[in-house]
């Protein structure tokens, strides 16, 4: 610690901090009696969560202590039990903001005390946990995983789209993040991890960093298990689904348990199998679970689950509807008995009956849904059921995103899900260039092979003021965007112009009959193909996506 910093000072700094936050911390889960208490001293303070249950068995209690002495630190001790197993996961992100702050009070040589706000601002008391604790992924680094070597990437705060050929590594580096965020204990992926491993390694290494870690977060891959580092690691509401996603319509009442869980919204943090097998169908039919709310809000008994249900099922079917395109399609009760998406014609249509193109992103969408839904617990507070979506955070991995889709559809379904989920992070791969308009500059990620032969990330223009045409030549290597019969013709006009050739303008008149005028009648176009010719570049020999323009503007 620098000489200028007094103990006293700093204890004083923490314990504001804390108290900014205790308001909040006050809401959570108090109905299940849990409460708060402080225990301060000369050196430090205890901030206590315990349990009013009697039961040992499920009661629990969770310890943060600050100690200035003998230099300054967070400890974080948990009691046992089941309720003390949840209440850790509260004080776990409550001990990881603390730290974190600690840690900017620490680093900060010119820190004034007496001005606390300017390094701590202050948190409006109406603030969930949740956002207070909200990690943000910024990077994650991947040493000897599968066909990657080395390899470090970036996420947007938002969203982040990868792009690539065939084999470029795109999706296993969405296996490689799933693995870096899920628990050691997962039932996701916890066996064959020698398959994970580079050939000719003895271990594959995942370092990611959130927005709230002091230092990177480790998991080590090796033959038999994954590992964790202690080192800050929180549990963090993440999805995954890959490209194989399917339903079992033969059995439609085998989420009947999972609208409990719904409805209690106490399911684990972790979804993320499809990425990690060839064939998958533990997906949820959207219509399935509507229609199992429904039944149970008619039948239930107890008034708070009979208002869940209607909240939920309401809220899941109005959102699924803004995510479908309304022109088309949308589900809705009829005649107050069951649930169907209803087509332009009227007509009501199971979840097997519609497209294929439909159905795979009906599938998706509906479980992406109804899983978050089934998540809000580790929101950390109790917020009403109508606020989940835009409270909710985490990390969505999905791989083709945009499979099957119309491109009108293409171009709005990033943006559609930014809007329904603002504070969940996505990280995406597609192979079409609709899919990627509108973005911002870091929000796309193109991978390439280096010299070599080792893959890395290249980012491109901003894509919200090009054109698809534009995209593909920059972020899809295509050199043409005509048939190479057609690319021919106008290379074998161009030619026959520049030398004055009589084939010329037979070649033109073709041309035009094919809709190729532009280039025809574009005098600036011309004179740029004789300033070429002037330097000496063929044309035949000329790529336009990979010319380095401003060497052509130099003198030789």
């Amino acid at each position: 610690m620098p000489p200028n910093k007094k103990p006293a000072a700093e204890l004083q700094a923490i314990q504001r901090l804390v108290s900014q936050y205790k308001s909040i911390l006050n809401c959570i889960q108090k109905d299940d009696g849990y409460y708060f208490t402080e225990i301060d001293n000369e050196s430090g303070f205890y901030f206590w969560i315990k349990s009013l249950m009697p039961d040992p068995f499920t009661s629990g209690w969770v310890q943060i202590n600050y100690s200035s002495k003998p230099y300054s630190q967070f400890e974080l001790n948990e009691g046992t039990g089941a309720v003390g197993t949840e209440m850790s996961k509260v004080s776990q992100s409550l001990f990881n903001l603390l730290t974190n702050w600690l840690n900017i009070i620490r680093n900060e040589r010119t820190f004034d005390y007496t001005n606390f706000e300017k390094i701590v601002p202050k948190v409006p008391e109406s603030v969930a946990v949740s956002s207070l604790v909200a990690n943000t992924l910024q990077q994650l680094t991947i040493t000897d995983f599968k066909s990657i070597s080395q390899l470090s990437i970036n996420f947007d705060k938002e969203v982040t789209i990868l792009l690539g050929k065939n084999a470029s590594g795109k999706t296993t580096i969405l296996q490689a993040l799933a693995l870096a965020l899920l628990p050691d204990d997962n039932t996701d992926k916890d066996r064959e991890f020698e398959k994970m491993i580079r050939i000719g390694k003895d271990k594959a290494i995942l370092k990611h960093n959130f927005s709230t870690s002091a230092t990177p977060q480790e998991t080590l891959i090796l033959a038999n298990r994954k590992s964790k580092a202690i080192n800050g690691y929180v549990d963090i509401i993440i999805l995954g689904y890959g490209t194989n996603m399917f339903y079992n319509k033969a059995e439609k009442n085998k989420f009947q348990d999972f609208v409990k869980t719904m409805l209690l919204g106490n399911a684990n943090h972790y979804f993320t199998r499809s990425l990690f097998r060839n064939f998958d169908d533990n997906f949820v039919d959207i219509l399935d679970i509507l229609n199992h709310l429904y039944y149970e809000e008619q039948r239930e008994k107890e008034e708070t689950i009979r208002n869940n249900s209607k909240e939920i099922r309401t809220l899941i079917a109005l959102t699924i509807n803004d995510l479908l395109p309304k022109d088309l399609i949308q589900i809705k009760l009829v005649e107050e008995r069951s649930y169907y998406f209803v087509n332009q014609a009227g007509d009501n249509l199971d979840t097997d009956q519609l497209s294929e193109g439909y159905r795979a992103n009906v599938i998706l969408l509906g479980d992406m849904l109804c899983r978050l839904m089934a998540m809000r617990g580790h929101l950390q507070v109790k917020i009403p059921i109508t606020e989940v979506f835009k409270e909710m955070r985490g990390v969505v991995i999905i791989d083709e995103f945009d499979r099957h889709l119309h491109p009108s559809w293409q171009k709005v379904f990033v943006d559609n899900l930014l809007k329904v989920l603002p504070n969940m992070q996505f990280v995406l791969t597609t192979h079409n260039p609709m899919a990627i308009l509108n973005r911002k500059e870091n929000e796309v990620l193109k991978l390439v092979f280096s010299e070599d032969g080792q893959i890395t990330t290249q980012t491109g223009h901003a894509t919200a003021d090009l054109d698809v045409s534009l995209v593909l030549l920059e972020y899809f290597e295509m050199d043409s965007l005509v048939s190479e019969q057609l690319q021919g013709k106008i290379e074998r006009y161009q030619e026959a112009k520049l030398n004055d050739e009589s084939i010329a303008e037979d070649l033109g008149k073709e041309l035009e009959d094919l809709l190729v005028t532009l280039p025809i009648h574009d005098k600036l176009y011309w004179q740029y193909l004789k300033f070429l010719r002037d330097k000496g570049i063929s044309f035949s020999d000329l790529q336009l996506n990979k010319i380095d323009l401003k060497s052509l503007f130099t003198n030789q």
